[in-house]
C-alpha cells in the first residue's frame, strides 16, 4: 500500500479505473450481480484478516431518520488491530444508485450492536492499514479510500464524540447509546471526483 496522500490518490483512481474497465462498481461487486438483492437483508464480504489486522464489512438497505432518496444502500465496516481485540464498528459509506461513494456516517451504538473505533485508536489503524497487501479489487477500493480520507475520517470521529457530548449536557437520558431517538451521530459528504483532482 501507499503512505502519502497523492500516492493514496493515485492508487484509488487505479481501482476505479480497473473497475470501469470491467463494468462493475463496489456495490456490484459486493452484491456478486445478484439479480434479486432485497431490503433488509445483509450481504457480507468475505473478510479480511492478517496477524495484527483485520476488516469485516457487510452491505445493505433499509429506511432510517435522513436518509437520501439517491441513496442505494450502505456498507458497514468493522475493524480490528492489537489495540483493538474485537471487532468495532468505524463507520458506515452511503453509496448512491450508481454504486459511487456520497456519505460518511458514525451511527450510535444500537444500531450495529457493538463498540466502535475509538479516536485514540486511529493513529494505529491507519499504519496497519497502509501495510495491508489485499488480493481483490472490492478490498482494495475500501482500503484506498479508507486511506485517502483519512484526515476527514478523523474528523467524522470527532464530530461524533462531540455531538454526543452535546447530548449529554442537554439530556437527562441515561443511556445515549441505547436510545432509539438517536441514530445518525455524524456525517461527512464525500465527493470522490474532486478528491481525486
Amino acid at each position: 500500500m501507499t503512505s502519502g496522500l497523492s500516492e493514496d490518490a493515485e492508487y484509488l483512481a487505479s481501482i476505479i479505473i480497473s473497475m470501469s474497465e470491467q463494468a462493475t462498481n463496489p456495490v456490484l461487486l459486493s452484491l456478486n450481480d445478484q439479480p434479486d438483492f432485497k431490503a433488509n437483508i445483509k450481504y457480507n464480504l468475505p473478510a479480511l484478516k492478517s496477524n495484527k489486522f483485520g476488516l469485516r464489512i457487510f452491505y445493505h438497505q433499509h429506511s432510517y431518520p435522513g436518509k437520501s432518496e439517491t441513496e442505494h444502500g450502505h456498507f458497514h465496516l468493522f475493524v480490528r488491530t492489537n489495540e483493538i481485540k474485537d471487532w468495532q464498528h468505524l463507520m458506515a459509506i452511503v453509496m448512491d444508485k450508481q454504486g459511487q461513494a456520497v456519505e460518511f456516517t458514525t451511527v450510535n451504538q444500537w444500531v450495529t450492536d457493538s463498540h466502535w473505533v475509538e479516536q485514540n485508536n486511529l493513529k494505529s489503524l491507519y499504519q496497519q492499514l497502509h501495510q495491508q497487501d489485499p488480493d481483490s479489487l472490492l478490498i482494495s477500493w475500501f482500503i484506498a479510500i479508507l486511506c485517502l480520507y483519512q484526515n476527514e475520517i478523523t474528523q467524522l470521529i470527532r464530530k461524533r464524540d462531540q455531538h454526543l457530548s452535546d447530548i449529554n449536557e442537554s439530556s437527562v437520558i441515561n443511556d445515549i447509546l441505547k436510545n432509539r431517538e438517536f441514530y445518525t451521530l455524524s456525517s461527512i459528504a464525500v465527493n470522490l471526483e474532486q478528491k481525486l483532482t
